[in-house]
């Protein structure tokens, strides 16, 4: 058994471990340039088991100091190295369990004490019966770990599994065919410039000039357009005509009169050309991830599996690590579900009014040089109500948080900043940095240690090549002179 301890704080040990947690950050460094650092958290930085790697090394450490004596005025610049990185790993292990970020949005003349959290979340609440359960879980879902989100409860008697299937990275919303859904028609017009317009039933839209409108009584729409089982028609206040992809006229419909739209035909009223894309009978809005090189609207989302009495349902969640989710509800049989997948919103003790958002720009250039926030901390436990100016390199610190300027919004009405709370880890952390660099004074200064011997070795060693370089500095200007120029050139 004691065998076995001395090993654990070997030094050979010691040095095992410093070779795998090499060659994990090499890899760790490799998936964050390649997928990025949210995939490197999931696989490497935010897993238990790295944790447990980086408390293996602690202990060794702390092992190594007593195992090895280091408590002796010899030792004692290797045993202020063991101790500083002892504290530094107790810095980072308090930022990463006690510690938060976030971001805080404010537009100008609001005020709010509410900040998002940097971390994803998975909420869920199932109901049944009389019954109801809610739970939140922290989750690092990526296109590589897409099945990071797993839990299993009882409602009203019965087992309620939900997991996470899948996940979609670069998602867009997309109408597809789905029983018991809504009429979906799809339009393009033409004029001095093309476009393509979605229309869902019963819903109205502006373009080019003027208002579409479908399955509506929008009395403000000059087209309309209305679906009768597999038909849509098109109704319009001036005369419409029928054309071949040719540009030849095959029929003409008068003001208000029924237009039946069909595929591969264009119709013609007056400069405006209007072609059918596509019509749905029965459709649903979905999210589908986005071909390469397309924009998906800058959301993601995570495919849900809930299996409860025998019934399987899949329930797509959209959401995005920093923003607010959207719940997704439905019912499985007696059973009704809401899940909602994002940050979690974060209560401040205290509240920022902003009184208005500045920005500068470099001249002649719509480029920004600095930008600014002009808020009130207002803190009514502390009776506190200060202005204070946030900018890049203004840090507003209260209570133990700290806020930078981090970002604005388009129309520059409102700020982002970011929010941190890790005094006490950033504290134990400097401490440990403070250690390390009085153990490389303290190396230069004791005498009669395993680095003063050394050190005193490094200068013999130097003394030497300087004085031999001294030498052959002086006896290079005499061989130059010894040899004949047309040796030299020979």
């Amino acid at each position: 058994m004691f065998k076995r301890l001395s090993f654990l704080f070997s030094m050979t040990f010691m040095g095992v471990l410093l070779v795998i947690l090499i060659v994990i950050l090499a890899i760790a460094t490799f998936v964050e340039s390649s997928f990025g650092t949210a995939t490197a958290k999931a696989l490497v930085y935010g897993t238990h088991w790295f944790e447990i790697l980086m408390l293996i090394i602690a202990i060794n450490i702390a092992g190594a100091m007593f195992v090895n004596k280091f408590f002796t005025r010899k030792k004692l610049v290797v045993l202020v190295f063991h101790l500083a990185f002892i504290v530094i790993l107790a810095g980072a292990a308090i930022t990463r369990f006690i510690s938060y970020e976030g971001s805080m949005h404010i537009r100008e003349q609001a005020i709010s004490n509410t900040m998002l959290s940097t971390d994803a979340f998975v909420f869920v609440e199932l109901e049944a019966g009389d019954q109801k359960v809610e739970s939140e879980k922290k989750v690092m879902i990526t296109d590589m770990t897409p099945k990071g989100y797993r839990t299993s409860t009882r409602v009203g008697g019965e087992k309620v599994k939900v997991r996470s299937t899948g996940y979609i990275a670069n998602a867009r919303e997309q109408w597809v065919s789905a029983p018991g859904g809504i009429p979906y028609l799809q339009v393009l017009l033409v004029s001095d410039q093309q476009n393509s317009v979605g229309l869902p039933s019963g819903e109205s839209r502006s373009i080019l000039g003027m208002t579409l409108s479908f399955n509506n009584n929008d009395t403000t729409a000059m087209l309309k357009f209305v679906s009768e089982g597999d038909m849509v028609f098109l109704y319009a206040p001036f005369i419409v005509n029928t054309m071949k992809m040719g540009g030849e006229i095959d029929a003409e419909y008068q003001a208000w009169e029924a237009v039946p739209l069909v595929d591969g035909k264009l119709y013609g009223m007056g400069q405006l050309r209007l072609a059918l894309q596509g019509f749905i009978p029965s459709a649903a809005k979905q999210l589908v991830r986005a071909a390469p090189g397309e924009r998906g609207g800058f959301m993601s989302a995570l495919i849900m599996e809930i299996k409860y009495k025998g019934m399987i349902s899949q329930v797509m969640v959209p959401g995005l690590p920093r923003l607010a989710g959207t719940p997704v509800s439905g019912k499985m049989g007696d059973l009704s579900y809401s899940i909602t997948y994002g940050s979690k919103e974060l209560i401040l003790p205290f509240s920022l009014f902003l009184k208005e958002f500045q920005v500068e720009r470099y001249p002649g250039s719509n480029s920004p040089s600095s930008f600014a926030s002009e808020v009130v901390l207002v803190d009514k436990e502390m009776g506190i109500q200060e202005d204070r100016r946030i900018f890049m390199n203004n840090v507003l610190k209260h209570r133990g948080f700290r806020f930078y300027q981090s970002s604005y919004d388009n129309d520059e009405k409102g700020t982002i900043l970011s929010v941190n709370k890790d005094r006490a880890g950033t504290f134990v952390t400097y401490a440990g940095y403070l250690l390390l660099i009085a153990g490389m004074i303290l190396a230069m200064f004791v005498k009669n240690t395993r680095f003063a011997r050394i050190a005193g070795r490094t200068q013999k060693v130097v003394k030497t090549t300087v004085i031999g370089l001294l030498f052959l500095g002086m006896g290079l200007p005499a061989f130059s002179q010894q040899v004949p120029p047309r040796e030299v050139a020979e």
